[in-house]
């Protein structure tokens, strides 16, 4: 039956997402399409190759980040991504009216992580979901009239907002200071390929990590760049930029800064530099930095995630 549907929770073997903000999908089709000679309209059209992929928007970082770390990719399986049915004259329906979209092979890329000051609901992390196929099944395998599982159903689980950023030596950090955005590209280059003639992708691996962070700030005169601001400054101290988000509470607001509850994004080795300065009319000016991490090995990713931490310099 035709009808209204709306978001609900992200299963699959390795993570659940159940409290998302939104998902899209898209199919990244490639078509044949054939005009054959003395004619002018197509007369064949069908799927030469596609890349089917999911985009998920989570501030449940405690859910993501407990399964994902911020420099590689998840394999996983049986990831099913629903959507529920309004009810006409009530909210969603009860019974098995549901829609399911099913991956029996799938890669879960993070992507995005931004925060600002006045953001009240807290920060956003972006991954792409990019189903694979397995040799037998469909990447993506719609069904309808489906029951929603009551165990993965929509909860609060957490959220944090945008804390300090320090950088430089890990004895003498510096507090970054007035800074009002956050925004961190994992920077994760994924290829997904297909072989032997196959319509869509059977493999995924990761062949470049280019992690960015750009900080804004209204302090245009941050300490290590006041005389460099015509070019970068690398910091090789192993232990340099620490970016906090801290944890959200209730009538508190935000959990205390000396409680281990907090998220961080730590980056031992980077080169930073002043992208931007704009200052508009009677607005305070702002400042970008940009900061670009760097890996000791083919192993070890330039940035690591940790929950459960409390804010120090």
């Amino acid at each position: 039956m035709p009808g209204r549907f709306s978001i609900y929770p992200f299963v699959s073997a390795g993570l659940e997402l159940r409290q998302l903000d939104s998902f899209s999908y898209a199919s990244n089709e490639r078509k044949a399409e054939i005009i054959p000679g003395g004619a002018v309209d197509r007369l064949h059209v069908a799927t030469g190759y596609a890349e089917p992929t999911f985009n998920l928007v989570t501030r449940d970082l405690m859910q993501a980040f407990g399964v994902l770390t911020p420099s590689s990719i998840l394999r996983t399986t049986n990831g099913i991504a629903y959507v529920q049915k309004r009810a006409d004259g009530g909210t969603f329906n009860a019974s098995n009216v549901h829609r399911s979209y099913t991956m029996a092979k799938l890669d879960i890329v993070p992507r995005t992580l931004v925060a600002s000051q006045n953001d009240t609901d807290g920060a956003v992390l972006t991954v792409d979901v990019h189903a694979l196929f397995d040799g037998t099944n469909e990447p993506v395998a719609l069904a309808e009239n489906v029951t929603l599982p009551a165990l993965s159903a929509p909860i609060f689980n957490s959220r944090y907002f945008m804390g300090p950023v320090y950088y430089g030596p890990s004895l003498g950090r510096t507090l970054l200071d007035n800074v009002e955005r956050v925004e961190i590209d994992f920077g994760i280059g994924y290829s997904k390929k297909g072989f032997n003639g196959s319509a869509f992708p059977t493999e995924g691996s990761v062949i470049t990590r280019e992690p960015i962070i750009k900080v804004t700030s209204t302090d245009l005169l941050a300490e290590r760049l006041k005389n460099i601001i015509s070019r970068g400054c690398e910091d090789d101290s192993g232990s340099g930029l620490r970016i906090y988000f801290q944890r959200g509470a209730g009538c508190d607001d935000r959990v205390a800064a000396a409680t281990a509850d907090h998220l961080r994004i730590t980056a031992p080795f980077y080169e930073w530099t002043t992208e931007s300065i704009n200052i508009q009319g009677n607005d305070d000016g702002t400042v970008t930095y940009t900061f670009r991490p760097r890996g000791t090995s083919v192993v070890n990713g330039a940035m690591t995630v940790a929950l459960s931490q409390a804010i120090t310099n």
